[in-house]
């Protein structure tokens, strides 16, 4: 009952917006989010101790119940003004700010990581409001290998391999724009790395370069510059990097002699990396996203000869793994993408790494993942 009561506590996290046209009462939606994070914390505390029957854990299910109740009314009132006056300002105002508030709703930019890099790279953008998937153009730089950011309307191809040798460059698209440009080049060539955002600022982590590397760069995209990061207590490469909770983890990947266990933390404060876990179970070529306080892991590979399809999520408040219902596809290198209802496995590479166009939707209230129809126009053979 206790893990379903922190999923519940989660859940309204991540979904609640504020539903109010002008600026919200003292008492309104800022102050609910902070009570709802203050629960959380608080209950993860009394279940880390194992004390699963503390009449403290039983008085903040009330309190959080009686907030469910509350986000449900806020809710209902958003809803019926949308359908019962949809051309009001205000109405308009609600639904801009809500999208704009969720921002996981608006079309995300994908790029295919095939491992030959004797195709161009192909851009497209994928819609999940209406799963519409539209290739836009193809990078006009070869390589392989390379490692995958997205931040809002920005994608990022980051380092990679061509002709055997490991590549400084990073390349960035713009959906907004339809732009494409070079950003300054990394400190380190680097193949198989991995990389993510936290408050702005893009972390690469790990890789190959003749050796398997614990080094981390960060960019910041509005300056252009590069600066060194606190660097991995473990090297590893093809390996994930994830923000959660505001927090920023490092998970999987391999470090030339088995796939890498230990989850890695950034501590803000002392600028490290932490280990604060292990992957129970450890890959490298998967997807990960983070979905309603969760981080989801899905696909990739665990030997050389395998392709995975199995789905597992890790709770970093209280350090638990579970298993969640397997992909209907073995994939790797492709993007796991998340929304405040469903997860989207977007597209990637099969055992053999032949293409996969299908995309599959995965929602938690029916427990399953289902293969959708992804329309849209036929592969783009523009260059950038």
């Amino acid at each position: 009952m206790y893990d379903r009561f922190i999923e519940t506590v989660n859940d309204l996290i991540s979904s609640y917006t504020p539903l109010f046209v002008s600026p919200p009462p003292k008492s309104s939606s800022p102050n609910l989010l902070r009570r709802l994070r203050r629960i959380r914390g608080a209950a993860a505390k009394i279940l880390k101790s194992n004390q699963h029957h503390s009449p403290r854990l039983s008085r903040l299910l009330s309190k959080q119940k009686a907030l469910f109740k509350l986000h449900q009314k806020r809710t209902s009132a958003f809803e019926r003004l949308v359908l019962t006056n949809h051309n009001s300002r205000a109405a308009k105002t609600l639904v801009r700010r809500r999208l704009k508030a969720n921002p996981s709703t608006h079309p995300i930019s994908i790029n295919d990581r095939k491992r030959s890099a004797r195709e161009p790279l192909l851009i497209g953008v994928f819609n999940p409001q209406n799963t519409v998937w539209t290739p836009v153009g193809r990078m006009p730089n070869p390589k392989r290998n390379y490692a995958v950011a997205s931040n809002k309307t920005q994608i990022f191809i980051v380092g990679g391999m061509n002709n055997g040798s490991c590549l400084q460059n990073v390349e960035m698209y713009d959906k907004d724009k339809n732009l494409r440009r070079n950003c300054n080049e990394m400190k380190h060539g680097r193949t198989r790395a991995s990389a993510g955002f936290r408050n702005g600022k893009m972390y690469v982590a790990g890789g190959y370069n003749s050796t398997y590397m614990s080094s981390v760069e960060i960019l910041d995209p509005d300056r252009g510059d590069w600066k060194d990061g606190p660097p991995l207590q473990r090297p590893r490469a093809d390996g994930a990097v994830i923000s959660c909770n505001g927090d920023l983890y490092i998970l999987g990947g391999f470090n030339g002699k088995e796939y890498e266990e230990k989850i890695e933390k950034l501590n803000v404060a002392v600028q490290k990396f932490e280990i604060v876990g292990e992957m129970q179970g450890s890959r490298a070529g998967f997807a990960a996203c983070a979905f309603r306080g969760r981080i989801y892991v899905a696909g990739g590979w665990s030997s050389a000869c395998n392709t995975l399809r199995s789905v597992r999520s890790y709770d970093p408040m209280i350090n638990s793994w579970k298993d969640e219902p397997s992909l209907n596809k073995d994939r790797k290198y492709f993007t796991l993408h998340a929304t405040t209802k469903h997860i989207y496995a977007i597209r990637g590479c099969a055992h053999s790494w032949s293409l996969i166009n299908e995309v599959e939707k995965y929602d938690p209230d029916t427990k399953k993942w289902e293969v959708i129809s992804c329309t849209g126009a036929s592969p783009a053979q523009n260059t950038f």
